[in-house]
């Protein structure tokens, strides 16, 4: 049989059989139907936002000037004081532009590849591959750095684009030293102006002065027929299991999640105003999901900064009246220790929502105190799976918790879910077992790989993904995801869950953890704990840190204490993605313990 630890074994086939005990008490659960799907494009999702108010705010960006790309799109209105773009307006420039892509003969399904801050140009971009049905795909600006040279060559193969944008000409220089220029067609786009000629490619100050066809013309002309099983987007993996992988997205699971989580279709306009903020970068799935929902609902979405910036979003929320904002548990928990924060500034919102991590019920509950008059909730983000795990009644203004973990909700419409365990069983609710996944919103393949029969297989109730995260299902149907099956620590046939420990110290501490499993001498794992600030041994003994974690039952312990400067780190070693990175952070504590002679405190140990 199988183990669980083993779940990422290449040309491994899995069969799931039945728990025992009764079918109902099992962990497997489908949700609701799925809804009609409202479109039959990515366009067409991004077209309703101008058929509902064609005059309402569509786009600000904080960091623009209101006259910023004025000859695509004519100037924002005289009263503002940066970039504001309507519905109308955004149609415009996406239509203009397109024509340029459309001049340069790159056809549809060709790959458009942005390495470029938060902006205008990028939200054009997004509607640009909607329009022309390309493929869109982020990579972080920072891969540009020589340190990054040889992942930015490799996902550059992998995708072979037609189009890259940079932000500057010296982006523009690197880039060329790396693509293969034998891709023809070819159209390189750069946000900055261009000072010396480089064939191939154009500025977006110059685009700006071209003149162009009237819109509705270039709208017609420009529009190509889409296909449900079209890739519409590529996101890289963290890396945290290996390297990261480019995940496809398809259209049909595009138009599935968006419709899942879309608003009724009301009367011509909406009722109120709803003011979504994109603060996290533009690689990740939840950016590209928030234009789309935001714009398919006749929403306005804020930009406050290129990249993440918790005193850009504190003046965007109170400047704009956000209402909806979204980012990483610490992201969010560097908003409210900011010393711009106050309740008075964020009143506005009405939802947050943490993702891209594990949120503690710890985080949760400084965060509800926070945001008063928001919901606070976690979002399960995983690239390959978004829109199985949400909320899909309403949100929820008290989260439920297990292990220390908060709910990530049910099972959305159109999805399904089961927990597994290392013999492939079907777990009891309430039982920890592997998330198998399930319906349209999952994703189809990785770019560039050949299928992983490892981590897919398929039943009477379908395609199955073999997600590798540990979770639990409650009888009332909650979700918690517990962690990585990698990172579960396991000693004497126990399994202890990082999260649970990591969410003890942080509420005790108050202040960011890691737990990490090193070797024990009898061959299994212990709890080795990784403070942010606190150094063990001066500010708190490790025997007294051990007894805060025991009070969270008889099997949880831990080894050994020490914080990041011991470490030599200064910050959290993290990925692209910026996830921390606890395969980095597992090596630099070996590495201290072989270095100092550190040993595992095992008379903290329960025998």
């Amino acid at each position: 049989m199988q183990k669980l630890g083993d779940i990422l074994t290449p040309n491994v086939s899995l069969e799931v059989v039945p728990g025992p005990g009764p079918k109902d008490l099992l962990a497997e659960l489908d949700g609701d139907s799925p809804r009609p799907l409202a479109s039959s494009s990515a366009w067409s999702l991004l077209q309703r936002g101008f058929e509902i108010n064609p005059d309402g705010t569509a786009l600000i960006v904080a960091q623009q000037p209101s006259n910023h790309l004025k000859g695509l799109v004519e100037p924002s209105p005289p009263l503002a004081d940066c970039l504001t773009w309507s519905y109308k307006q955004l149609r415009r420039g996406a239509a203009r532009l397109a024509s340029v892509f459309e001049d340069r003969q790159i056809p549809p399904n060709s790959t458009v590849v942005h390495l470029i801050p938060s902006n205008a140009e990028w939200a054009l971009l997004v509607c640009v591959a909607a329009l022309k049905c390309y493929t869109i795909a982020g990579l972080p600006p920072a891969l540009l750095d020589s340190a990054a040279e040889s992942e930015l060559r490799r996902r550059l193969v992998l995708l072979a684009p037609s189009s890259i944008v940079v932000e500057n000409e010296a982006a523009v220089e690197k880039i060329e030293k790396l693509r293969d220029d034998a891709t023809s067609p070819f159209l390189g786009l750069c946000l900055g102006p261009l000072t010396t000629p480089h064939r191939g490619w154009m500025s977006f100050c110059d685009i700006a002065e071209t003149s162009f066809a009237d819109e509705e013309h270039l709208i017609k002309t420009n529009t190509a027929p889409d296909n449900p099983d079209r890739t519409f987007s590529i996101v890289f993996t963290s890396g945290s299991s290996d390297l990261p992988k480019g995940v496809q997205r398809t259209v049909r699971a595009l138009l599935a999640s968006t419709t899942a989580q879309a608003s009724p279709r009301a009367g011509p306009r909406p009722a109120h105003t709803i003011v979504t903020a994109v603060v996290g970068s533009n690689t990740h799935t939840v950016a590209l999901g928030m234009l789309y929902l935001s714009w398919n609902n006749a929403r306005s979405v804020v930009i406050p900064a290129g990249d993440f910036s918790p005193a850009a979003t504190l003046h965007a929320i109170e400047r704009h009246g956000v209402s909806v904002i979204g980012h990483s548990p610490q992201g969010i928990v560097q908003l409210v220790r900011h010393a711009k924060y106050s309740q008075k500034n964020v009143r506005s919102l009405r939802n947050v929502f943490i993702t891209g991590n594990i949120a503690t019920s710890a985080e949760l509950e400084e965060l509800r105190q926070s945001f008063p008059g928001a919901s606070v909730y976690p979002l399960w983000g995983m690239t390959e799976a978004v829109g199985v795990l949400g909320w899909p009644r309403a949100y929820p203004r008290s989260v439920p918790t297990h292990l220390g973990v908060a709910s990530s909700g049910t099972v959305m419409p159109g999805g399904r879910i089961r927990l597994v365990d290392e013999n492939n069983c079907v777990v009891q609710r309430g039982v920890p077992g592997e998330l198998h996944v399930g319906g349209d919103v999952v994703f189809t393949s990785y770019v560039g790989r050949a299928a992983f029969p490892s981590l897919f297989y398929a039943d009477e109730c379908g395609r199955w993904f073999k997600t590798g995260d540990v979770a639990v299902l409650d009888d009332d149907g909650n979700v918690y995801i517990l962690g990585r099956v990698q990172d579960v620590i396991k000693r004497k046939g126990l399994s202890l869950f990082p999260a649970t420990i990591e969410n003890c110290l942080m509420r005790h501490f108050k202040e960011e953890v890691r737990v990490v499993g090193v070797p024990s001498s009898d061959g299994g794992e212990l709890p080795y704990a990784v403070f942010e600030k606190t150094t063990p041994g001066e500010d708190a003994a490790v025997w007294d840190i051990d007894k805060i974690v025991r009070r969270i039952g008889p099997e949880y312990y831990i080894g050994g204490a020490v914080c990041l400067r011991q470490l030599g780190l200064y910050s959290w070693p993290r990925f692209f993605s910026e996830k921390v990175s606890r395969r980095e952070l597992k090596r630099a504590v070996l590495d201290y313990m072989e270095s100092t002679g550190a040993s595992i405190q095992e008379s903290c140990v329960p025998r």
